[in-house]
């Protein structure tokens, strides 16, 4: 039963087929949709994913849909399967990653706001004509902990071979020099890549190493300028607020986890051009919008041409799971499958053909709770789904008549029983459990 048909059936049975009548019976029946599948644990609709890794990188982001992963997941070129560890697992096992080849392992992290940090690389700098000590660095790049010792050229500037998204340990310099200082610098404020140039610093001090020392005694991770701007240009997407929040420099108090929320306005008058956040942020947690976009909400960060998130127009806000794999890949793609978040019918193009992805025998409950809850509406009475012990009951004779049940185990070769999760969360899959 679609949606369509549902709101249909309720309202020539109340006899009232006005829009606004329409509006409240679509309430009713996403919320007690809502509660059916609260009760059943339905995981969601099975879907497919490709990461492509790239060379020397082992973190990537899945889909922003994604709420379980279905294992196995594979290496498409040797069909190597991929085990899952868990995070405890894998910092003891892996605490520095640096084997690279096709993956047997994955680790899911808990989800970030955007696909990716921003990162950049930095600009060393004496100030001393002649100083050629060596500085090594430390730091994550690509969601994998690197390190590497930069050769100085004086008041020459010279650049870092990887981008860096956090500095993990303090630098070092090879030698003391009497009067010497060495500068650091990151995201630089001009130009297309925004990244610091042989030629120009950077726009971020991310530390300082004084004459006489081999050490700094502050270090900042590299701050990024959010950029956010709608891929159409459309007037009702014009002066509308997207929230970022995240960790930024505080540069008057050397700090870079300071958490905030920064509102950021798209342009008044084109809502295609670039509009930058105040703060740069070190990295981004989560960001939101409060208005059904018409168009797509693209967020970029330093370098700018990087999209570290995009917001499709009926969503409004979005976290993408994170995933590292070990060895670190080089090159490979890999399949994943996976159930997917449950949505609210306002959220989904084309509710009125929605059909909710479960066995067709709790259409009745769908519609007669809805029915049920539309009329004592009416009635000037206040429904509470959550607590309504005929819909709970109905919940449970379907789950009875339909061969699902809870605590459902497999016995291991060691004998020991435990649960199976995916079959648990699988419970309302027809190709498993029909009559």
């Amino acid at each position: 039963m679609t949606l369509k048909e549902l709101t249909d059936t309720v309202a020539n049975r109340i006899r009232d087929t006005s829009s606004t009548t329409d509006t409240r019976i679509r309430e009713f029946a996403q919320d007690v949709m809502d509660m059916i599948l609260l009760h059943t644990n339905y995981p969601g609709q099975e879907r497919e994913g490709i990461i492509r890794t790239v060379d020397g990188v082992s973190r990537y982001a899945l889909r922003p849909d994604v709420a379980r992963i279905i294992d196995p997941i594979r290496v498409i070129e040797d069909q190597q399967i991929v085990y899952p560890m868990t995070v405890v697992e894998w910092d003891l096992a892996w605490p520095k990653p640096t084997s690279t080849g096709t993956p047997f392992n994955y680790c899911l992290w808990e989800a970030a706001g955007v696909e990716k940090q921003p990162e950049s690389k930095l600009r060393f700098v004496s100030d001393t004509a002649g100083d050629v000590r060596t500085v090594s660095i430390y730091g994550i790049s690509g969601g994998v902990q690197k390190s590497e010792t930069i050769t100085l050229a004086g008041a020459t500037g010279v650049l870092s071979t990887n981008t860096y998204s956090e500095l993990t340990d303090l630098p070092e310099a090879s030698a003391t020099h009497a009067t010497a200082v060495i500068t650091a610098t990151a995201n630089s404020s001009s130009g297309d890549s925004n990244l610091p140039t042989v030629a120009a610093a950077g726009s971020v001090t991310v530390f300082t190493i004084a004459a006489t020392a081999t050490k700094p005694t502050t270090l900042m991770n590299p701050g990024s300028l959010v950029r956010i701007k709608m891929n159409t240009d459309d007037a009702d997407d014009r002066g509308k607020v997207v929230i970022v929040e995240g960790y930024v420099l505080d540069t008057t108090n050397n700090r870079d986890r300071l958490f905030i929320r920064e509102s950021i306005t798209t342009d008044a008058t084109n809502s295609t051009t670039f509009v930058n956040s105040t703060n740069r942020f070190t990295s981004i947690i989560n960001i939101s919008k409060a208005w059904n976009a018409d168009q797509i909400l693209y967020i970029r960060v330093d370098p700018v041409a990087a999209i570290v998130a995009t917001i499709p127009s009926a969503v409004r806000t979005i976290r993408y799971p994170q995933i590292s794999f070990y060895p670190i890949p080089t090159g490979q793609t890999i399949r994943y499958r996976y159930y997917a978040q449950q949505v609210r019918l306002g959220t989904v193009a084309g509710a009125d053909a929605y059909q909710p992805p479960w066995d067709t025998r709790f259409d009745r409950i769908w519609l007669w709770h809805t029915e049920r809850a539309v009329r004592a509406f009416k009635q000037n009475a206040s429904p509470n789904m959550s607590t309504d012990p005929e819909l709970l009951a109905d919940i449970k004779l379907v789950l009875r008549n339909v061969g699902m049940r809870s605590n459902m185990r497999v016995t291991l070769g060691s004998g020991t029983n435990v649960e199976e999760a995916p079959l648990v969360m699988g419970r309302l899959k027809p190709s498993r459990y029909k009559n």
